[in-house]
């Protein structure tokens, strides 16, 4: 420090300024080294929550899809139940009798018809005709409606007869089975008692 008091005025200024100008060169640092590390955590941070939303994301799907498959296989299995996947039309004039005879109809004539093949059931018809007064028949219709296989009424016609107080029921009973890739229906176009097609009875039993 002695020595460099004792310097002339002319290179100490020199000095001081080559000392000032390698300071602020070398060591001097006005922020923006913070500011690019800032920045870089800030970007690492900003990747890592967007992973996490992703990811999030993706979990969220995989937990809606997995509620989905359980809805979709419940409703299957319950839709099973009501659509059984063998169902012939001796299955349904038995289920005509048991329904005829709680509902307090008489059961006249059954003819099956031919199943009528969809993507994911069949349709399998028979046709009808009851005798029985108003009330019977329409807890009949009722019964239909709401028994544990899936049936319905497609048409039907209630006329009076004139050898009796009794209405006459005539109409098409559709029930229903899941199909299946082999077709075990009678052949299109055949008739009742042709082609797989049996005929029964009023009593459900075949010809």
């Amino acid at each position: 420090m002695e020595k460099l008091a004792q310097l002339p005025p002319k290179i100490l200024f020199i000095v001081s300024v080559a000392v000032g100008l390698f300071y602020y060169l070398t060591l001097f640092d006005s922020g923006s080294f913070y500011d690019t590390q800032i920045e870089s955590v800030k970007n690492e941070i900003k990747g890592e929550l967007e992973k996490k939303k992703k990811t999030e994301e993706i979990l969220n799907k995989e937990k809606e899809m997995k509620v989905n498959v359980e809805t979709l296989t419940k409703q299957y299995f319950e839709i099973s139940k009501k659509i059984p996947s063998s169902l012939n039309s001796i299955d349904i004039s038995r289920m005509i009798e048991q329904l005829a005879k709680k509902s307090g109809v008489e059961v006249k004539g059954k003819k099956p018809g031919n199943p009528i093949k969809n993507k994911i059931f069949e349709e399998v018809p028979v046709e009808l005709i009851m005798s029985g007064n108003y009330s019977e028949l329409a807890q009949f219709i009722y019964f239909v409606a709401i028994h544990e296989k899936i049936m319905r009424i497609k048409t039907f016609t209630i006329d009076s007869q004139t050898d009796s107080k009794k209405l006459k029921f005539s109409g098409t009973l559709i029930g229903y089975r899941l199909s299946e890739d082999k077709s075990e229906g009678p052949v299109e176009g055949a008739s009742p008692g042709e082609g797989g097609a049996p005929v029964v009875d009023s009593s459900g039993a075949p010809k």
